[in-house]
């Protein structure tokens, strides 16, 4: 019986983590690609550092398109109140890579992956609801991210998750 009990939690594990398709269109034909680097003390990060990413780009042939992203806690400011929330960094090509578009407005543009035009935001149906009470109105709207502003271009429909259900929204990463 324990054996059997490791082998069924071994098989849920192998489950969600390697075999439950993304909830996206086409989930098939998307790899998660990640780095470890166990000189650095990072042997189980899986991460990609901004050089492997370009020389991703550069030197693979066998994607359609890629695109780079991790998550970070930022504080938004709602009417002079910061609100901590979990955020997703992403380059310009993320939403193109997992085929889903915004419910209201759009996504980021190639433009806004050069430094100093970064400053854009997709926010996830949650937050549009709770912190913007669906207003369709918010694109466009300035908000203030740990002290930066950064203006509203989209919002996700309420279907998107991508690895992690608590990222409130999305920033245009930049290099």
């Amino acid at each position: 019986p324990l054996c059997i009990g490791a082998n069924v939690a071994l098989l849920s594990i192998v489950n969600i983590v390697l075999l439950r398709p993304l909830p996206m269109p086409d989930s098939e034909r998307i790899a998660i690609i990640g780095n470890s680097y166990p000189k650095a003390g990072a042997a189980n990060l899986r991460a990609n550092a901004v050089p492997d990413y370009f020389d991703r780009l550069r030197e693979t042939t066998a994607f359609q398109e890629q695109a780079l992203f991790n998550n970070s806690n930022i504080n938004i400011d709602q009417d002079g109140t910061p609100t901590r929330v979990r955020a997703m960094n992403v380059t310009p090509s993320f939403f193109r890579v997992l085929l889903v578009q915004p419910l209201v407005g759009r996504t980021f543009t190639d433009a806004e992956g050069e430094l100093g035009n970064q400053f854009k935001i997709v926010l996830s149906y949650g937050l549009w609801q709770s912190a913007f009470g669906g207003d369709a109105a918010v694109v466009g709207r300035d908000v203030r991210i740990d002290g930066t502003t950064y203006s509203v271009v989209g919002v996700m429909p309420q279907s998107f998750v991508f690895q992690r259900p608590d990222v409130m929204l999305w920033r245009a990463l930049a290099f």
